[in-house]
């Protein structure tokens, strides 16, 4: 007997099959809907990563979303210096992904990046679709962790879904 687990309903709404169980599981899913402002947010993180995000802040990081292809072509340098560190890059992944992303223009795709200095140090590809957000992509400068970026960058970014009434945010597999 083998089974596969399927995270939420995958027919989507209203559409429920007889028989379709939805089966409740720790995931790295945030519910984005039971927050009503940002310090309700800051309120759901541990000491820790306030304490992080507010050290980003004075550390003058600068938080914006790019679009240019330049942009992208930065996250990728990024993506790339990062894999140098992996044993076994899963991904592989070409820099005409990250090049094509940028050039569809699409109102659901955001790049945001975090500059330090007005040097991209780490940036984010979000995905967002039906009031759901995706954390697709995420690359960050290991010089620079300790500023804490992509804990900041995050923090922005729940905090533009929520506004923007995205209910959940899914930060897919996410490691380290």
């Amino acid at each position: 007997y083998n089974s596969i687990l399927i995270r939420g309903n995958p027919f989507g709404l209203p559409m429920l099959p007889t028989g379709f169980n939805e089966v409740k599981d720790l995931s790295y899913i945030i519910e984005l809907y039971k927050y009503n402002n940002e310090r309700d947010l800051l309120k759901s993180y541990s000491v820790r990563i306030s304490t992080d995000i507010n050290k980003a802040k004075k550390s003058n990081i600068v938080i914006k979303k790019d679009s240019a292809v330049q942009d992208y072509e930065d996250l990728y340098a990024l993506y790339k210096k990062a894999s140098a560190h992996w044993i076994h890059d899963l991904t592989n992944y070409p820099l005409a992904l990250f090049q094509n992303v940028s050039r569809l223009k699409n109102i659901n795709i955001d790049n945001w990046t975090a500059d330090h200095n007005n040097k991209m140090i780490g940036g984010d590809i979000v995905l967002t679709c039906n009031k759901i957000g995706n954390w697709w992509l995420s690359y960050y400068d290991r010089e620079y962790s300790k500023y804490f970026a992509r804990r900041y960058v995050l923090h922005q970014i729940l905090m533009e879904c929520r506004d923007k009434g995205i209910t959940f945010y899914d930060l897919g597999v996410v490691s380290g």
